[in-house]
């Protein structure tokens, strides 16, 4: 029981990573309809784990708001933060530059968001580290 919980997994991880590495330098015709057709997949799945990834945020701090448990006023700012990104995103119709000039979605994107997830990776690293 314990090998169908911790290995198969790591072996299907294992497996398809090599098809996929092997996909790269092997460019079959076969191999690039596989990678089309892998990556419309990763979409519909990542358009979905989106959607109920931020319908579960926004519940959980909404709970929190209303509750006014400790760090209320965090949750309050994130969910400012992701509307006015939202609304931004929309205004600017998803495009970080147009003609050259950058939007305001561009400059949430470069001078808020990449900060961000750089921050986000660093800790991550010292956090596998330790």
């Amino acid at each position: 029981m314990i090998f169908l919980r911790r290995q198969v997994p790591l072996l299907i991880t294992l497996i398809t990573g090599l098809v996929f590495a092997g996909q790269y330098y092997v460019p079959h015709p076969a191999s690039e309809q596989m990678l089309t057709s892998v990556t419309k997949w990763l979409q519909i799945i990542g358009g979905f784990a989106l959607v109920l990834g931020v319908s579960s945020l926004f519940h959980v701090h909404a709970v929190k708001i209303r509750r006014k448990e400790a760090g209320w006023g965090y949750s309050f700012v994130l969910y400012v933060g992701m509307l006015a990104t939202i609304a931004v995103g929309l205004w600017a119709n998803g495009k970080e530059a147009v003609d050259g000039a950058m939007t305001a979605f561009g400059w949430v994107y470069n001078f808020m968001m990449v900060p961000l997830q750089s921050t986000m990776f660093a800790i991550l690293a010292f956090f596998i580290a330790s």
